[in-house]
């Protein structure tokens, strides 16, 4: 596997940081869609502004989905409260953000 230049992996045991669900008074108006880990998390599917609960839900549900679409997914930490999660392979486009 490759490992993506100047970037810095997030891992497992990275501090999750909790913070109110809507931090800003213009989410609160929007209609984002929620996952559900008890429901979900057998088959993860996302859509754009989903809202995860912390930033583990995110991660075991990225894990899962990857699992199910047989791609490896490495965790890309952008800012303090922000994962990206790409796919391992170079030639591979996917990539989700939260």
């Amino acid at each position: 596997m490759r490992l993506l230049p100047d970037v810095e992996l997030d891992y497992e045991d990275s501090e999750c940081k909790v913070f109110a669900k809507y931090n800003f008074d213009e989410e609160v108006d929007k209609n984002w869609s929620e996952f559900n880990a008890a429901t979900d998390m057998a088959d993860p599917k996302f859509e754009i502004g989903m809202l995860f609960t912390d930033c583990k839900v995110f991660r075991a549900a990225v894990r899962e989905h990857s699992i199910l679409q047989n791609m490896d997914v490495m965790f890309i930490r952008n800012e303090a409260l922000k994962l990206k999660a790409v796919c391992g392979d170079p030639d591979c486009g996917w990539m989700i953000y939260a």
